[in-house]
């Protein structure tokens, strides 16, 4: 392998990840995601190491390659979250610094990091993170970031990060009382129903609707 293709190749190996979550899978498809002078070369060189399939004008990950495409795809949406959620930095700041960190973190960094937000479904854009170990709920090595609503204490503050919710309809009726991600809220009660304060008026969530709502909670 060429010593400078290194980053590229994973490059082309998220790129190709995201196209197939966005059903394309052309050569130009790949084009239009990875700038490189030399990227049918690479292509080639991956191709014949068995990272990439190729078919006339198809490009496809092979089985052996979507493990390690998954560990890009999901260290670079972590850290979009990280960014996003933790720092609060606009799209165009979180993009260009998750695109380095998604090339620096190990394994157990990027463990800890998913812990620390509490092990998110999706990247700000409603994209989804392929889970890793750490998310099967058996060990959370440090306090959580974020977490679900219904794990709140009573007259605990936070702000909406993410919304999980089953149905669609659900999600409508959830915005339509203001609760929707960038939402500050107030827990206020948990039994016999969930109640939130938000922007002056309390809302009535039930338990199954409390766990699909993730809240950046403050920490006194």
């Amino acid at each position: 392998m060429h010593p400078d293709h290194g980053h590229k190749r994973d490059e082309i190996l998220e790129a190709l990840w995201t196209m197939a979550e966005d059903q394309l899978q052309t050569r130009a498809d790949l084009a239009a995601r990875v700038e490189s002078t030399r990227l049918d070369e690479i292509v080639a060189e991956m191709a014949a190491e068995g990272e990439v399939a190729e078919d006339g004008d198809k490009i496809v990950l092979t089985e052996s390659s979507r493990e390690r495409a998954a560990q890009i795809i999901r260290r670079h949406r972590l850290a979009e979250r990280l960014f996003s959620d933790l720092f609060g930095l606009e799209e165009q700041s979180w993009e260009a610094s998750a695109c380095t960190f998604e090339h620096i973190l190990d394994e157990k960094v990027t463990q800890s990091v998913c812990s620390f937000l509490g092990h998110p479904p999706v990247c700000p854009h409603g994209k989804p993170i392929p889970p890793g170990p750490c998310c099967n709920g058996e060990r959370k090595p440090i306090e959580p970031l974020v977490i679900p609503l219904k794990e709140m204490k009573i007259g605990q503050r936070g702000r909406i990060v993410f919304i999980t919710p089953r149905t669609k309809r659900r999600l409508s009726r959830l915005a339509s009382y203001g609760v929707i991600p960038g939402s500050e809220l107030t827990l206020s009660q948990r039994f016999p129903s969930y109640i939130i304060r938000i922007d002056q008026t309390d809302v009535a969530l039930e338990t199954e609707i409390a766990k699909e709502i993730f809240v950046r909670v403050e920490r006194g």
